[in-house]
């Protein structure tokens, strides 16, 4: 379950997981997670567009792994965790 799942919030659209982000940030001021996350946002991007090398995606995969250390304690579960697969529900 979803830090938005825990907290009723909407997380469907890019724009709901984009306002979530900002009230964790709002939150969470001095960890910096709307900064890590658009590390996570541009490798979605970049996994439809492949445009980049593979030293900047080793690069941006460094910051997710920050990001997804700072959410854990939130309670965020990867779908390994929770023992789902990404994208059910």
């Amino acid at each position: 379950m979803s830090i938005a799942d825990r907290r009723g919030w909407e997380h469907k659209t890019h724009r709901h997981i984009w306002v979530a982000v900002r009230r964790l940030t709002d939150e969470n001021p001095s960890m910096g997670l709307t900064r890590l996350f658009r590390a996570a946002n541009h490798l979605h991007s970049n996994f439809y567009e492949n445009v980049d090398s593979a030293p900047d995606v080793a690069e941006a995969l460094d910051i997710v792994e920050q990001l997804v250390g700072l959410l854990e304690p939130m309670g965020y579960q990867t779908a390994a965790d929770s023992g789902s697969r990404v994208g059910s529900t």
